[in-house]
């Protein structure tokens, strides 16, 4: 199995049956570089032996280090997820996922989120050094929105968010007209706006994907279960999605085609301009 952006590589074990009745026939071992996802997993070790019943989350069986490298071994999960075809039992799928990991995480890891406005400059300055070379956006303005939701979002407390909310880190546990969803791949977990999650919905949306946006019944179900306004739901979602948008921008647009570029400086366009849309509706 090939490693992905946030890993070193993955191994797929096989194992039988002289290990014990308790141990599964597959194990996935993880290898990362990433300290904080590692300690990230010793938590909820502990954690899912006091919590048997919650199953969101792949069981973690042991976490290793050798040589600057964290191996993390955790239950395999076997089947990919079938998305609901209706846009809005997609989203309301994802919202329910994603309210419950935030949930399982603040008993993980139970410590004092960072301030807002702490997160939306940090994420700034990220973001500028990414845009240095994008002549499509004026710097200034975005700025003058961070302040603007630093305002505007200052009554939220930030989730340790999964960060990386898309149907391939979506797994079943068997093929059963009632599957049992797992979220996999923690590696870009930390302290984040609830709304943010959606990111990867509103980019697709606002990149022109078929069908129906499924990002609004997200943050709707969302705000129900939550209790969050929807409007600082979709704030948060549109301005993360600037933010991996920027990232994007980073690390794919400077040997790309004239044609990707142009695609992803449109959509970073749209996206700040519908930012500064909904604040104007905010007010």
């Amino acid at each position: 199995m090939s490693g992905g952006s946030n890993n070193d590589g993955v191994l797929l074990h096989q194992l039988g049956a002289e290990y014990g009745a308790d141990c599964p026939f597959r194990l996935i071992e993880k290898r990362t570089s990433r300290q904080q996802e590692a300690q990230l997993h010793q938590r909820l070790m502990l954690w899912q032996q006091d919590n048997p019943a919650e199953e969101l989350l792949p069981l973690t069986y042991g976490v290793l280090h050798a040589g600057g490298i964290w191996r993390l071994f955790l239950a395999y999960v076997s089947y990919p997820c079938v998305v609901p075809l209706e846009a809005d039992s997609a989203g309301e799928l994802l919202a329910n996922l994603a309210f419950r990991f935030h949930c399982i995480m603040g008993e993980v890891h139970p410590q004092e989120p960072p301030e807002v406005r702490a997160l939306l400059r940090r994420q700034y300055r990220r973001m500028a050094i990414a845009l240095s070379d994008c002549d499509d956006l004026n710097l200034v303005l975005i700025r003058d929105i961070v302040d603007r939701l630093a305002l505007y979002l200052a009554p939220e407390k930030l989730v340790l968010a999964h960060n990386d909310l898309h149907w391939e880190n979506v797994r079943v546990e068997d093929a059963a007209d009632s599957p049992r969803h797992r979220l996999i791949d923690l590696g870009s977990v930390c302290w984040n706006l609830a709304g943010a999650e959606f990111h990867a919905q509103v980019r697709q949306s606002l990149m022109g994907g078929a069908g129906e946006p499924l990002w609004p019944h997200a943050i709707s179900r969302y705000a129900e279960l939550s209790g969050t306004a929807p409007s600082l739901l979709k704030l948060s979602a549109l301005w993360y999605g600037l933010v991996r948008s920027a990232a994007v921008w980073k690390r794919v647009c400077p040997g790309a085609s004239d044609r990707r570029r142009k695609r992803e400086a449109r959509l970073l366009t749209r996206l700040v301009s519908r930012l500064c849309h909904e604040l104007s509706m905010s007010n």
